[in-house]
């Protein structure tokens, strides 16, 4: 379990993250829609230690007990991103944070 106080150290921290754990975030970035707003939380599959039923489905107990919630698995997080490095290799943090939040609310990747 790795917890990473901003989106931009998850954003710099993506290529190391295991590609078999889950991205969770704090209930502030999906009740603003804000991924500025929150901390985060990398649950590698065999860290979990059991889940709690939430009203956003099942969550890890230690997600649950810091207030998370799912936000997107790591292998679509690094997808998201490896997408618009190759579109841009100049990307700047701010067009992250911008596909990434396309991507949630689309499920399709931002190709412009």
């Amino acid at each position: 379990m790795k917890e990473f106080g901003t989106i931009g150290d998850l954003i710099n921290a993506y290529k190391a993250i295991p590609c078999d754990a889950y991205i969770y975030c704090s209930k502030s970035v999906i009740e603003t829609e804000n991924l500025e707003n929150g901390k985060y939380l990398v649950i590698e599959s065999e860290e979990e230690d059991g889940y709690v039923e939430t009203e956003d489905g099942e969550v890890p107990k230690q997600a649950y007990n810091l207030g998370m919630s799912s936000l997107v698995d790591v292998e679509t997080f690094k997808d998201i991103l490896s997408f618009q490095y190759k579109l841009n290799p100049k990307t700047l943090y701010k067009d992250c944070i911008k596909a990434i939040e396309y991507y949630l609310s689309n499920d399709d990747f931002l190709d412009e």
